[in-house]
């Protein structure tokens, strides 16, 4: 199905653009015992949907993450708020769990990628 010399390619918001960003994850009690069951089953949700896409033929999945441009960011407005930034390093740890659990188990021969910007959210 796919040309000789095509690498078939997908690009998707990384799931750390669900956690914790813009209120997006706010309700996850409503729907989850704890946090860790929501981002093991934001995780499971994502590890199957880049599994499906291997599954239909692509071989390069690319997450395109505007957070960590955005906790850099927001490292340097608030440096000298402790309680801030720890909140910040949260966010970012629970980050890094959830795409690297997204990520376990999938095909060698899938290329992974990230790419990270400021986005444009005007």
């Amino acid at each position: 199905m796919t040309p000789e010399g095509i690498t078939p390619k997908v690009t998707i918001p990384s799931p750390s653009l669900i956690i914790k960003r813009d209120h997006r994850s706010d309700l996850y009690a409503d729907y989850y015992d704890s946090w860790t069951d929501f981002l093991d089953a934001l995780a499971k949700a994502y590890h199957d949907t880049i599994q499906h896409f291997y599954d239909l033929g692509a071989r390069y999945v690319q997450l395109d993450d505007t957070t960590w441009g955005y906790l850099i960011q927001q490292f340097e407005n608030e440096k000298n708020n402790p309680e801030k930034t720890a909140e910040l390093a949260k966010i970012a740890e629970d980050d890094v769990y959830t795409i690297n659990k997204a990520l376990e188990g999938l095909p060698e021969d899938l290329t992974l990628a990230t790419h990270i910007c400021r986005g444009n959210f005007k």
